[in-house]
C-alpha cells in the first residue's frame, strides 16, 4: 500500500507538531506554557486532519487499539488490586512526599503506554 502525497505531507506535519509540542513541553518551564503548548498543537492536528481528509483509523484499527487498551487496562487493574492487597496485610510503602508522588505518576503513565504499545503490536500481528 503506497502513501499519497496528502498522506506524507500529512505525516511530516504532524511529526512536526509532535515535536513542537514535546519541545514546548521541555523548553516551557512552566505549567502554563506546556499547557498551551499542547492546546495550540492539539488544534494545528485537527486542523491539519481536516484539510488534508486523511483517514487515521478504519475499522480494524480501531479494534486493535480497543483489544490493547481493554488489556493494559485488565493488567494494570490487577497489579493495584494486588498491590493494595499486598500493601494492606504487609505494609512495605512508606507515605510519599510530594516528589515522590509525582515521579511514581510519571514512572505508572510510562509504563502504562509501554504496556499498551506492547500489546497493540501484539494485537496487530495475530489480527
Amino acid at each position: 500500500m503506497t502513501e499519497s502525497n496528502n498522506e506524507k505531507t500529512h505525516n511530516i506535519l504532524r511529526l512536526a507538531i509532535l515535536i513542537g509540542i514535546l519541545g514546548g513541553i521541555l523548553i516551557g518551564g512552566t505549567p502554563i506554557i506546556a499547557l498551551i503548548s499542547v492546546v495550540v498543537g492539539m488544534v494545528l492536528l485537527y486542523s491539519i486532519q481536516r484539510k488534508y481528509k486523511v483517514t487515521l483509523a478504519d475499522e480494524r484499527i480501531q479494534q486493535i487499539r480497543l483489544k490493547a487498551g481493554d488489556a493494559t487496562f485488565r493488567v494494570f487493574g490487577v497489579g493495584f488490586a494486588l498491590l493494595f492487597f499486598i500493601n494492606y496485610y504487609h505494609p512495605f510503602i512508606r507515605p510519599l512526599t510530594s516528589e515522590d508522588a509525582g515521579s511514581m505518576f510519571a514512572y505508572i503513565a510510562s509504563m502504562m503506554m509501554t504496556c499498551n504499545l506492547v500489546f497493540y503490536a501484539y494485537y496487530k500481528s495475530r489480527m
